[in-house]
C-alpha cells in the first residue's frame, strides 16, 4: 500500500483528501502489524521480534550512542548480529561480531564471544605411549577463523581402545596459534589408545 505524504494540503475541503487520508492510515496499520503486537490488543505496541535487513557496511556512531545491526560475517558469509561502540569516527566505534559461530555439535568447532576472544574445540586421532606426542592442527578452511594470539589450551583423554591401560598424565607438550602437541603417560600399558579432545581460548588474527 502507498503512503501519500502532505495531505491534507492547504485550502483542501475534506472530501478531496478523504480517500487518501484513509489509505494512509490503513498503510500506517500494515506497517505496524508487522512483528509487532496489533490494536486493542494485550501488550499493542510491542514487538514480537526483530527482523534486521543485511547491512553492506557497518553504520556510522557518534558519540554517547551505539548500534546494533545485522551484516554478512568476515568467516560465515551469512547474516550475524553485530554492535558498533559509540564514536566510529573517533578513537571508539570498534565492530563487535556477536553470533558467528560453527556448529556446537561438530568435533572440530569454534566460536567467537561477545568479547571478541575467539574459542576453539577439537579432536585429536587416535595415539599411544609408544607412539610419542600426537599433533592435533587447527582446521584451516576459509570458514575457519584463526587464532592470532593463543592464550591457554586444555586437554582431556579419551579411552578408545579395548586393551587396558589408564592415564596417569595429560600434558600439552607445546601450542601455538596453528597446532598443539599432547602427551599421555599409562600406569600399566604403553600400548593402549587414546584420543584427546582439544579446548583452547585466545584472540582472533585480523
Amino acid at each position: 500500500m502507498a503512503y501519500t505524504t502532505n495531505i491534507p494540503k492547504s485550502g483542501d475541503i475534506p472530501a478531496q483528501s478523504r480517500s487518501l487520508i484513509e489509505t494512509n492510515f490503513n498503510t500506517i496499520d500494515t506497517v505496524l502489524a508487522i512483528n509487532h503486537v496489533g490494536y486493542n490488543a494485550t501488550g499493542q505496541g510491542k514487538h514480537t521480534k526483530i527482523q534486521m535487513p543485511e547491512e553492506s557496511a557497518d553504520p556510522t556512531t557518534l558519540v554517547d550512542e551505539g548500534a546494533i545491526y545485522t551484516k554478512q560475517g568476515s568467516v560465515t558469509a551469512e547474516a550475524e548480529l553485530c554492535y558498533r561502540r559509540e564514536d566510529s569516527g573517533g578513537a571508539g566505534g570498534q565492530v563487535i561480531e556477536m553470533t558467528a559461530y560453527q556448529a556446537v555439535s561438530a568435533t572440530n568447532g569454534w566460536t567467537i564471544l561477545p568479547s571478541g576472544l575467539l574459542v576453539k574445540w577439537g579432536l585429536t586421532s587416535d595415539f599411544s605411549q609408544d607412539d610419542g606426542a600426537s599433533t592435533f592442527t587447527w582446521p584451516t578452511a576459509a570458514s575457519e577463523p584463526e587464532f592470532g594470539v593463543c592464550y591457554n589450551v586444555q586437554v582431556t583423554p579419551q579411552y578408545n581402545n579395548t586393551t587396558k591401560g589408564y592415564v596417569q598424565l595429560s600434558r600439552i607438550v607445546i601450542f601455538n596459534t596453528t597446532t598443539v602437541q599432547v602427551q599421555h603417560t599409562f600406569t600399566n600399558s604403553t600400548t593402549a589408545k587414546y584420543r584427546s579432545y582439544i579446548y583452547a581460548i585466545g584472540t582472533r588474527k585480523p
